[in-house]
């Protein structure tokens, strides 16, 4: 399978509200492949449709370096936030470069359908948890950025991060990314 095209900060469609999957195709399920693909072509551990793209509403969550299977979830939808809020270092594939706190629940019960259309009940805690929760957050058209509380921190990371998707643009390159979590 080949890696899928990602979609970069200020690109429309990552601010778009994703489409509702209403079955589960062979069309689908290739596209589920290749953003898997991509997800580990890109050192990524989560991937949500709107970053390659397409405004559906998947996420792929690759956590193997933690001996978890990776599994996709198709039109996921957060039960419950719960736990304490934790705040960590994220990053993101459509946002290259910028690693910033960003505070979540630890702990959360997400449903979707797995690749089969079957109805999946997920508890997640930790890394796991805010893998989830970062991808939801696209397909709903929110950026971790979003939930930045340094604004002026943010503001000088966004300058520097014009530079560097001029250059990604130009040369279709870019330096593969460095930091804890990268969705």
């Amino acid at each position: 399978m080949a890696s899928l095209p990602l979609s970069y900060y200020g690109e429309d469609v990552l601010r778009a509200v994703a489409e509702p999957v209403r079955k589960v195709t062979a069309e689908i399920r290739k596209v589920i492949d290749q953003m898997f693909d991509t997800c580990a072509a890109e050192s990524g551990i989560g991937l949500a449709a709107p970053q390659v793209g397409l405004s559906r509403r998947i996420i792929v969550c690759d956590l193997s370096h933690l001996d978890m299977e990776p599994f996709c979830l198709i039109n996921p939808a957060i039960k419950r936030r719960y736990g304490p809020l934790e705040t960590e270092a994220e990053g993101c594939l459509s946002v290259p470069g910028v690693f910033m706190d960003v505070t979540r629940c630890r702990d959360i019960v997400v449903e979707g359908r797995d690749l089969k259309g079957r109805l999946m009940r997920l508890e997640a805690t930790e890394l796991l948890s805010r893998c989830i929760q970062h991808e939801v957050d696209h397909l709903d058209g929110r950026l971790f950025v979003d939930w930045v509380e340094d604004r002026e921190q943010l503001a000088s990371e966004i300058e520097a991060l014009q530079g560097r998707l001029a250059e990604i643009k130009l040369t279709g390159k870019r330096e593969m990314p460095q930091g804890a979590f990268v969705g």
